[in-house]
């Protein structure tokens, strides 16, 4: 299932399920959150900073396992599959 590649990369999982500008846009999500953090943290008083970074990969993490599971449901309403066999990587469609 595109879950896992999802959780790892957001925007992956959309795109294996091919919904491209979905996957755009959970990449660039993805990529905007710890982007926004180099530059939130730094300008926060100094006592703040452990705080700042834990909020930064909350965030990172929360919306890792957001974009996971609506790959994941896509794939299971739409029949998708995606597995290894002894012969490689199987992509499946099914009704």
């Amino acid at each position: 299932m595109p879950g896992f590649p999802a959780f790892l990369i957001p925007g992956l999982g959309q795109l294996l399920n091919d919904e491209v500008e979905k996957a755009i846009i959970h990449f660039g999500i993805g990529m905007a959150i710890p982007v926004a953090g180099m530059f939130i943290v730094p300008i926060l008083p100094w006592e703040l900073w452990t705080v700042g970074h834990a909020a930064v990969a909350l965030a990172s993490i929360g919306f890792r396992v957001y974009s996971g599971l609506d790959a994941y449901k896509v794939a299971k309403d739409t029949g998708f599959s995606l597995g290894m066999t002894k012969d490689g990587l199987t992509l499946a469609y099914s009704s």
